[in-house]
């Protein structure tokens, strides 16, 4: 009979081989590892004990997750209900409007859905720019159409303001019993529980209130739209319960500590940059995992920094810059031969599938509270994502004002910004364009570039969707992180209903709130403001980089 410790073997990819780690910190390893089993951290963590945090610093209604099985059966009796309904209605269509933590895990499992299933076409909206929206609205029978509103808080403005326009749309095709259309997966007595309570949604959701949203893969806000769009819910749950009780071993070869031993040692030694290598198939995965390192590690000046990359951006790292480890989930052979001839610490990871994707968020969520336990970091707050939220309703109440900002030509902006940068100076690109896949490959152009020209490495978000994740760690990482923001010029339309107006405003201001927020913590952003001729606009970012020599410090 197979023992634990097998099953471990399986999953552990001997993660000290390309560690790039000398002799004596292999040794210190070890030590730590066996330090985290005196102390029996795991089984305090799946105890939910959190007397063992070295600080004080930690949010102790976030902990939840660790005993995901208890919230199981009722979260997938309620599910079945809904889909049944929404089957025998015949329903085609179900649009998921959330943001961050409320979004993320339904797109992994909407990207491994079982084709043989029988499932609802699902599509995940977490864009507030007006052709994203009107493009996705267009392909709506909002007859046919189920819009399932996902907020932990119940107070997310894009969430709310994406419902005031699709119920407005509704009420303009003159479709009756409109809250029929809506379903809310919420905290109960949120304010958007209220509403749903007000208009007669169809079903309210009550997510449980212990487990916060980039955590919450195993809730309503990750099980509702998995059983909806195909996805194998029961069998990767089969496969979670069973590697769950694998991660708690108290042992050296559990590759839960190894991994959060081996970040907090790079961590410590200054290299605190995370290349997440993906392809095509896992990159919702990769950018649910961004989060969850970003918000959880990125306070107080520390944290390890995710950077996603691509199978189409691999190619281009380059080897000057020894500031970085590598997760590989890309498992090309050439990829892992270059970065063991380069000595980049390298993590290979076991090959994602729709059969282990469950478990390896859970193991993800354990290595970075782990890793966080470690640095004295609180994993389950996001301190200045929630800040921003507040200083942007204040704007939008016309409580405050946002001062002007000077404008400098792109080319001056773009210039002062290469000269900053180097090896040492990661750069967050904070884009608020519409999101086209033609616009990606600009921008993951742009993105090798700088790093071909100045050794920088670079992570790239859209907004408003970056502000729930990378925005954090922009704002409580280290000092050393750079930003750069892409920003639409603000277009008027005066033939837009309020409820666009409403939407467009706030994508409009939210680059604003956020420059501002960095400046108020000391931090510099560069901005560029474009046109809506967006590729050439790049074009000639990229030709301005291209051209750019730059000056090597002595």
């Amino acid at each position: 009979m197979p023992t634990k410790n097998d099953d471990l073997s399986k999953i552990n990819q001997n993660l000290y081989n390309f560690s790039c780690l000398s002799k004596e910190e292999i040794i210190q390893c070890s030590k730590i590892i066996n330090s985290l089993i005196k102390n029996k951290i795991l089984e305090n963590l799946f105890n939910a004990n959190l007397n063992i945090w070295k600080s004080n610093k930690i949010t102790a209604d976030r902990f939840g997750w660790i005993n995901f099985q208890k919230h199981i059966p009722k979260i997938l009796d309620e599910g079945s209900n809904l889909l049944n309904e929404l089957f025998k209605e015949e329903f085609k269509q179900v649009v998921l409007i959330g943001i961050g933590g409320s979004s993320q895990s339904a797109k992994i499992f909407n990207s491994f859905k079982n084709k043989n299933n029988k499932s609802l076409e699902l599509h995940v909206l977490d864009s507030i720019h007006e052709k994203n929206v009107k493009i996705l609205f267009e392909k709506l029978d909002l007859r046919k159409t189920i819009f399932i509103i996902s907020s932990k808080s119940g107070s997310t403005l894009e969430t709310n303001y994406l419902f005031n326009y699709f119920q407005k749309k509704l009420f303009e095709n003159k479709i009756n019993n409109i809250g029929n259309h809506f379903v809310a997966i919420t905290d109960k007595n949120s304010p958007l529980h209220q509403i749903a309570l007000k208009q007669q949604f169809r079903y309210i959701f009550s997510s449980p209130k212990d487990i916060g949203g980039r955590f919450s893969f195993t809730t309503h806000f990750g099980l509702i739209p998995g059983l909806i769009c195909g996805f194998d819910v029961e069998k990767n749950l089969k496969i979670l319960k069973k590697r769950s009780k694998v991660f708690k071993n108290n042992s050296e070869s559990n590759p839960v500590l190894i991994l959060a031993v081996l970040l907090y040692i790079y961590h410590q030694k200054g290299i605190n940059q995370l290349i997440v290598t993906y392809n095509t198939k896992i990159k919702y995965f990769a950018t649910w995992l961004e989060q969850l390192i970003a918000e959880s590690n990125g306070k107080e000046l520390k944290g390890l920094i995710p950077i996603l990359k691509s199978e189409n951006q691999q190619k281009n790292l380059i080897s000057n810059n020894k500031k970085y480890a590598v997760l590989d989930y890309q498992l090309d052979p050439k990829n892992e031969d270059y970065f063991i001839k380069q000595n980049v610490p390298y993590f290979k990871s076991e090959i994602i599938s729709e059969k282990n994707i469950l478990s390896e968020m859970f193991k993800w969520q354990l290595v970075i509270t782990i890793l966080c336990y470690l640095i004295k970091i609180d994993p389950f707050n996001e301190p200045d994502v929630n800040e921003s939220k507040i200083l942007t309703l204040d704007v939008l109440k016309e409580r405050k004002k946002i001062p002007k900002r000077s404008k400098e030509t792109t080319e001056i902006t773009i210039t002062k910004l290469l000269d900053q940068l180097n090896e040492n100076t990661p750069l967050a690109i904070n884009v608020y364009l519409p999101e086209f896949y033609s616009l990606n490959k600009k921008l993951e152009e742009l993105s090798n570039l700088i790093t071909q020209k100045t050794s920088c490495l670079t992570f790239i978000g859209y907004g408003p969707r970056y502000l729930h994740s990378t925005g954090q760690i922009q704002k409580g990482g280290s000092k050393n992180i750079k930003t750069l923001f892409i920003v639409e010029n603000k277009i008027i339309n005066k033939m837009n209903s309020k409820e666009e107006k409403q939407l467009n405003n706030l994508f409009y201001v939210q680059p604003e709130i956020d420059i501002l927020s960095l400046k108020k913590l000391g931090r510099r952003a560069s901005v560029i403001d474009i046109n809506t001729d967006y590729e050439n606009e790049l074009d000639k970012i990229i030709k301005i980089v291209k051209n750019f020599e730059y000056n090597v410090k002595t």
